[in-house]
């Protein structure tokens, strides 16, 4: 089943959001984790919101989803929320604002890479020297450990690179699954399996048998208000609503600006550093994923 059309005022607001508040959302995990649990700050965010999208789901009478649909939703929130999202919180707290979300934008990267290996087709060269930039660019932010030249320590660099492997693994899902899919009951699922996944994660680990209000300072609350409000009610249903109307690699510009929406947070709220060594593993990374993006052209998802 294809979506409904869309209006140009419709993708310009979805487009917004997810390039815009989705690039505040790495300060607000910051903020948030810095005084709570990673899997206490993200999984109950998750799982409330996904309780409430699926209450206004009912309420609206929304489009039921088909069975590949409720499957690929879980395997996405699954991939999404329990596993990505507990591995960027876990590494923010260690990795700053700007740093994590150029390591995250490899996105695209990874979505090159494991389409490339599903299709058996190796990309054509402009892609080839995306990927080579990219990683590259990567490699420049991870030299070093840290202290005065603003790069980052290679073990959490490494796990937010991997949080952002799967979540281009759940991307990969949402292409062949979620094409005309109601968008907010696609978020409502993933958010309430993820969240509960990362909520019983708290449990088991003793985390949340340890955890009191107390903890939750003034930063940490509006942390979390913001994930649960522009990163979850607006933002990851935009996200869903695009990914069920326009090509993958389209939606994927985000990666173009959140990185650098990040950084010029993080250095303006935080004093985080902007130094050169930052800024040309910006522009090596930000520019592969124009490039790999902007390179393939490939037609809408068929419904």
């Amino acid at each position: 089943m294809s979506a409904a059309p869309a209006s140009r005022l419709q993708l310009v607001l979805a487009y917004t959001a997810i390039y815009l508040l989705w690039g505040g959302s790495y300060l607000a995990i910051r903020w948030a984790v810095t005084a709570v649990p990673p899997a206490i700050a993200m999984g109950p965010r998750n799982l409330i919101g996904g309780i409430v999208l699926i209450a206004c789901a009912l309420a609206w009478r929304t489009r039921p989803l088909t069975r590949m649909q409720f499957g690929g939703s879980i395997a996405i929130g699954l991939l999404y929320f329990a596993l990505s999202h507990g591995l960027l919180a876990t590494a923010q707290r260690h990795v700053p604002t700007g740093v994590a979300a150029l390591l995250f934008a490899a996105v695209p990267l990874w979505i090159t890479l494991f389409d490339s290996i599903l299709r058996r087709r190796i990309p054509r060269w402009p892609t080839l020297l995306g990927l080579v930039t990219g990683f590259a660019g990567i490699a420049v932010l991870m030299h070093g450990r840290g202290g005065g030249s603003g790069a980052v320590d290679p073990l959490w660099g490494l796990m937010t690179l991997a949080s952002g492997m799967v979540w281009a693994t759940g991307t990969v899902v949402a292409v062949r699954t979620l094409p005309g899919s109601n968008p907010v009951r696609a978020a409502a699922v993933q958010l309430i399996v993820g969240g509960a996944g990362l909520t019983l994660f708290a449990a088991v680990s003793g985390d949340l048998r340890g955890f009191t209000l107390d903890q939750v300072t003034l930063r940490a609350g509006i942390g979390f208000a913001y994930l649960l409000l522009a990163g979850t009610f607006v933002s990851f249903v935009a996200f869903n609503w695009l990914m069920a109307r326009e090509p993958a690699t389209r939606v994927a510009t985000y990666a173009f600006v959140n990185p650098a929406v990040a950084v010029l947070i993080g250095w303006a709220v935080e004093g985080e550093a902007l130094n050169t060594l930052i800024l040309v593993a910006m522009l090596m990374i930000i520019g592969a994923v124009a490039l790999i993006v902007l390179e393939r052209r490939e037609p809408r998802a068929a419904g």
